[in-house]
């Protein structure tokens, strides 16, 4: 599985999957991908509402591509010889 829980390839995803619902709520795509709590009694998890795009490939918003950032980018060889 990839950071997050999630793996990166894996589409859709699904969040609030149960007994009761075995359908799940399908994935938003312009939002981002990390699972948040209802804030209530339910162990369910729902997918976090704010856009995403900053993060490990995009996929998480502000607040949650602290805990997944981007991956720095490979250096760049020069050649001074």
């Amino acid at each position: 599985m990839g950071k997050g829980g999630w793996m990166h390839d894996e589409s859709p995803r699904i969040y609030r999957r149960w007994g009761g619902n075995p359908k799940g709520n399908p994935e938003d795509v312009t939002c981002c991908i990390e699972p948040v709590s209802d804030g209530g009694r339910s162990p369910l998890s729902s997918q976090c509402s704010r856009p995403r795009g900053k993060g490990l490939d995009g996929l998480y918003c502000g607040i949650h591509a602290r805990r997944y950032p981007a991956a720095p980018p490979p250096a760049q060889r020069t050649d001074n010889g």
